[in-house]
């Protein structure tokens, strides 16, 4: 536990420094650190960390070994299928899937907080904290499609629907799940209201009384998930499931109560100034709908651990939602005090998961793979 501790307060103590001292200077110079620092903790992991990180061993194995991968007896997508082919290809030492993905999938986390965080250093704070990073240790493919979707948003912004579509379909390659983004191009077209919130609450109370009959439809469509309906993993996670919801919910309500919507007129339109591209996308508006379908999709996920994996695409975009709200707080002494407790909040979150909870990820004790007994 120590390990963790000082590695997460060395982090936010670093960046907190160097984006204080000279903020677009420190920014580039965190960041270099930050990635690093996680990449190493990653791409060198033993097989111990991480629920899945042996299973993706062997596949590892067995994907490169084999001499058709189209003909594979696999649940697995064929994008994750080919990646293993052709790393194996390169090298058949396991340590080149994991520090090839996790370069991916860390770079591309770390440069999308960059760009798009108010606050960069506390992103990185909130990545680690509210467990993303952990997951990414453990879930190879799906960390992979996490990562492509990051760099979709970038195309919701800018009215791109094909690369948008193309970046989403590539990300289902590796993990069938990620389909369910695609709900977020034409919703961003809304502008978010309390009609459209409502809209969510009963499409998501819909969908939570009549989750057997959903999730039959969607087990037609992806039968490859029928596994996370077995009554012992449903059971394991349900309490994660619970307090995922919590979670998210409450990080909507804070940023309901500091958006622009709950401003003055004379605030309201400067925020939604500020929160345009070029193309006079919000990136409000769009963060609202994805945090929404956040919000929705965990809900559901109580009733079934197969919804909860989809709820990463969207839960995911806390680390800049969060930052970006915290902004709109116009009183500087609010706006810290309310950065201070969040991070005091999500800290002690991640913490008494780590002690009480430590197989949800096993992440807890962590150890490199040269200290493997």
């Amino acid at each position: 536990m120590l390990f963790q501790t000082l590695l997460i307060v060395g982090l936010l103590l670093l960046g907190i420094f160097l984006t204080s001292a000279k903020k677009v200077f420190g920014n580039k110079l965190y960041l270099l650190i930050s990635f690093f620092t996680l990449f190493i903790l990653s791409a060198f992991r033993s097989i111990n960390i991480g629920n899945d990180t042996e299973d993706y061993l062997y596949m590892f194995q067995n994907f490169g070994q084999s001499q058709d991968i189209f003909g594979i007896d696999t649940r697995i997508e064929i994008g994750y299928v080919a990646l293993n082919k052709v790393l194996f290809l390169i090298s058949s030492n396991p340590l080149i899937l994991f520090g090839v993905t996790s370069a991916f999938v860390i770079g591309v986390f770390m440069l999308f907080m960059y760009k798009n965080s108010n606050i960069f250093w506390f992103s990185v704070f909130l990545f680690i904290n509210l467990r993303i990073y952990y997951f990414t240790l453990s879930g190879i493919r799906q960390a992979i499609a996490l990562a492509i979707i990051l760099i979709s948003y970038k195309f919701i912004k800018e009215r791109k629907p094909i690369p948008f579509s193309l970046l989403v379909l590539l990300a289902s390659s590796f993990h069938a799940s990620a389909i369910f983004f695609f709900l977020v191009y034409p919703l961003s077209k809304i502008k978010y209201s309390k009609k459209v919130m409502l809209m969510y609450t009963f499409v998501g109370g819909v969908l939570f009384l009549t989750f057997n009959y959903t999730i039959g439809i969607i087990l037609n469509i992806l039968p490859q998930y029928e596994n996370y309906l077995s009554s012992s993993y449903f059971e394991s996670i349900k309490l994660a499931s619970i307090i995922d919801f919590i979670i998210i919910l409450l990080i909507f309500l804070f940023g309901l109560f500091t958006s622009h919507r709950f401003l003055s007129s004379a605030d309201r339109r400067l925020v939604e100034e500020n929160s345009k591209n070029s193309s006079g996308s919000s990136s409000l508006n769009i963060l609202l709908h994805i945090i929404s379908l956040a919000v929705m999709i965990t809900f559901i996920a109580i009733n079934g651990a197969v919804i909860k994996r989809a709820a990463l695409y969207f839960f995911m975009f806390a680390v800049i939602f969060i930052p970006y709200t915290i902004q709109n707080i116009k009183n500087k002494k609010v706006r810290v005090l309310t950065l201070y407790l969040i991070f005091v909040l999500v800290f002690a979150y991640n913490l008494i998961i780590l002690i009480y909870r430590p197989e949800w990820q096993r992440v807890y004790p962590f150890e490199f793979f040269w200290q493997l007994k």
